[in-house]
């Protein structure tokens, strides 16, 4: 995408979040990947619309993966040459598969938007809503099944639990979320403003909220209170 908005010479928001897992709390490794449909030119003076076509953007992708296993593979001196024929081979049949790149229909709604980005930034494997029951031994969670479209239940062992749980746990100082185009750290405080006069925007400051303030205002209940107590 970034290489597409250069040869546009326009600058976009993009937002990637990584994603280690499925509704059953499997591992399924993929990115969520959200991106505004134009961006400022280079000149700062005006905003450019930018058109994303997704068969594009999947040769784009595959190309720049297999590109980055070739790379990577290369540079290893330890790898015989038998065993390089074989991943170019494997690489080759990979390149000859279509690479699932699935594109939402773009929206005006921002706060449709800023919504679906916001669950992305500290979403949990699991919702807490999505546990249903704990006998002392098993845990019972519930989470929506894509082939039937509908809500099961599922029971494991507090130790089979734990183990799914802790699988999507990042490494420390690993960045699950990332931001590119003008709303990168060192840039972004001189084309924000920039944005903001082209597209003749006010931006709205608000005091952040703490996380017992959030779960207060959108559950009715506060974290912070004892249970039995108060």
């Amino acid at each position: 995408m970034k290489d597409i908005a250069k040869k546009k010479k326009v600058i976009p928001v993009i937002f990637i979040a990584i994603h280690t897992f499925r509704r059953d709390l499997k591992r399924n490794i993929h990115i969520h990947l959200s991106t505004t449909t134009g961006g400022i030119t280079q000149d700062g003076l005006q905003w450019k619309k930018l058109y994303l076509h997704q068969e594009t953007l999947m040769k784009m992708w595959r190309y720049q993966i297999l590109n980055l296993f070739r790379t990577f593979y290369k540079k290893s001196l330890a790898i015989s040459n038998g065993y390089i024929k074989a991943i170019n081979q494997f690489l080759n049949s990979l390149y000859n598969k279509h690479w699932v790149v699935h594109c939402s229909k773009p929206s005006a709604n921002h706060k449709v938007n800023v919504n679906y980005v916001a669950r992305y930034t500290k979403r949990p494997a699991i919702a807490k809503s999505k546990l249903k029951h704990y006998d002392g031994y098993h845990v019972t969670f519930k989470y929506l099944d894509h082939t039937s479209k509908t809500y099961r239940n599922f029971k494991l062992t507090a130790e089979q639990f734990i183990k799914r749980l802790i699988q999507h746990i990042p490494d420390k100082g690993f960045r699950m979320i990332r931001y590119y185009g003008f709303l990168v750290q060192r840039v972004r405080g001189k084309l924000l403003p920039t944005v903001y006069d082209v597209l003749k925007q006010v931006p709205e400051t608000k005091k952040p909220s703490s996380h017992a303030e959030l779960i207060h205002k959108n559950f009715g209940f506060d974290p912070l209170a004892c249970i039995l107590c108060g």
